[in-house]
């Protein structure tokens, strides 16, 4: 969380993943950082259980949401 955000004060784009079992706790970091309005993907949790085919779905997810948070600054 703190790298995204300081990428984004620096003017450059950037997409923080945080699982959602961790998503309190990015919120709460991006409240302490100053941007309690952060958006990030949280993509389901856990991954490491994952068979390769589900493995690559996930990862197919993710993607969109990095785009969506590249692209439009939020998710879609």
């Amino acid at each position: 969380m703190s790298d995204g955000i300081t990428f984004e004060r620096l003017g450059v784009p950037a997409a923080v993943i945080c699982t959602d079992k961790f998503s309190v706790s990015g919120e709460a970091m991006a409240e302490a950082l100053g941007m309690p309005k952060y958006h990030f993907a949280a993509p389901k949790h856990p991954i490491a259980i994952l068979t390769p085919d589900e493995a690559d779905a996930w990862a197919d997810g993710v993607a969109k949401q990095v785009e969506s948070l590249l692209r439009e600054g939020r998710l879609a």
